[in-house]
């Protein structure tokens, strides 16, 4: 039987995705080459809720903050 989903990249938000579909109790398979010059690995999974020259609320922070207030309490 087959993987029901293959996740490429095992970064901040690879690693989140499969805790997400493991909670779930699906199967997946997670491909992960550790490069050290992998975007989470240089920023550590920084988020920037504010962007460019008016320091704006970036795109979908609202939603993306819900989720992540929900992932981090479980």
């Amino acid at each position: 039987m087959g993987r029901e989903v293959t996740i490429v990249g095992q970064g901040l938000a690879g690693t989140c995705l499969a805790w997400r579909i493991w909670d779930r109790g699906r199967d997946f398979c997670l491909v992960h080459r550790g490069d050290r010059r992998s975007t989470s690995f240089i920023s550590a999974g920084l988020l920037t809720p504010v962007t460019g020259r008016n320091l704006n609320p970036s795109w979908r922070l609202e939603e993306f903050l819900r989720e992540a207030r929900a992932f981090y309490q479980k």
